[in-house]
C-alpha cells in the first residue's frame, strides 16, 4: 500500500487533465513495484476532487474523518477540514477498465443511496459561510451514518452532483474493491 499525501496542479494549468495523468502514472509506477493499493484523503465537498478520485479513477471510500487536519487557511479557511479516505485498488475490474479507457462500470454493485454535495463549495465559502458550514455538517452526518450502516462510496454522478453509495457490507456480502 502507498499513501499519496498530495497531488496538486498549478491554477494556470488546471482543466487540462494533468491531475488524472499524474494519478495514472502513479498507478503504473506502483504496479511495477508490486504495490496494489493507494490511499489518500480529499475534501468530500469539492466536486472537482470527487469527480477525479471517484468517477474518473475508480477509487472507493468508506471512511470519513471529521476535521482531519484541524484549522486550516487558504481555500479551507472557516470550515472544518473534513476528509474522506479514497481507497484505490489498482487491479480492480473497475480501475482496470477505467485505465483502459472504458466506463469502468462494476457489474457487482448496485447504487443504493445518493449523497448530494454543493455544486461549488468555493462560492459558498466566499459568499455564504453559514450555508457552507451547514452543507459540511449535512454531508458529514449523511456519510458517517451511511458508512456506519456498511455502505461505501462506489461512484460519483456529476450530472446530479452526488456520491453514489452501494450495498451494505453486512447485508449483501458485496465487496467494494
Amino acid at each position: 500500500m502507498q499513501h499519496s499525501l498530495r497531488l496538486a496542479v498549478h491554477p494556470d494549468s488546471r482543466g487540462m487533465g494533468l491531475g488524472a495523468h499524474l494519478k495514472w502514472y502513479q498507478r503504473d509506477w506502483c504496479l511495477a513495484r508490486g504495490i496494489t493499493s493507494v490511499r489518500w484523503t480529499f475534501d468530500p465537498l469539492r466536486r472537482i476532487n470527487a469527480n477525479l478520485n471517484i468517477a474518473r479513477l475508480g477509487a472507493t471510500a468508506d471512511t470519513y474523518l471529521p476535521d482531519c487536519y484541524g484549522k486550516m487557511e487558504g481555500i479551507n479557511a472557516g470550515v472544518a477540514s473534513d476528509r474522506i479516505v479514497a481507497d484505490w485498488t489498482l487491479g480492480s475490474k473497475r480501475v482496470t477498465g477505467l485505465a483502459k479507457g472504458s466506463s469502468g462500470e462494476s457489474e457487482d454493485t448496485t447504487v443504493a443511496l445518493h449523497i448530494k454535495i454543493p455544486e461549488n463549495i468555493g462560492d459558498l465559502l466566499s459568499n455564504d459561510l453559514d450555508q457552507a458550514l451547514s452543507e459540511r455538517k449535512r454531508v458529514r452526518d449523511e456519510m458517517t451514518t451511511a458508512f456506519d450502516k456498511g455502505y461505501w462510496i462506489s461512484g460519483f454522478n456529476s450530472a446530479i452532483n452526488a456520491y453514489e453509495l452501494s450495498g451494505c457490507h453486512t447485508q449483501t456480502g458485496l465487496s467494494h474493491s
